[in-house]
């Protein structure tokens, strides 16, 4: 299947989760930049937009493995 890069609100409402949690995901190397996410401008630090289909494919696979993943929320 085709990437999709969505933008914070799509990925958070597809992933069923909130942007502090994603947001928090990057920071812990979860989500890792250039894979799961990109800027949308280089010389901005946002928005930032999601590749929607990698994201939950870590997501799997962290819940998979009975990593507290969905616990780690700011």
């Amino acid at each position: 299947s085709q990437s999709r890069w969505v933008n914070a609100l799509e990925a958070c409402e597809h992933l069923n989760v909130n942007e502090t949690t994603l947001r928090r995901w990057q920071e812990l190397g979860y989500l890792k930049p250039g894979t799961h996410w990109r800027r949308q401008f280089a010389d901005r630090p946002e928005p930032v937009e999601y590749n929607l289909s990698w994201c939950k494919e870590e997501m799997d696979y962290w819940r998979g493995h009975d990593a507290p993943i969905m616990d780690v929320a700011a």
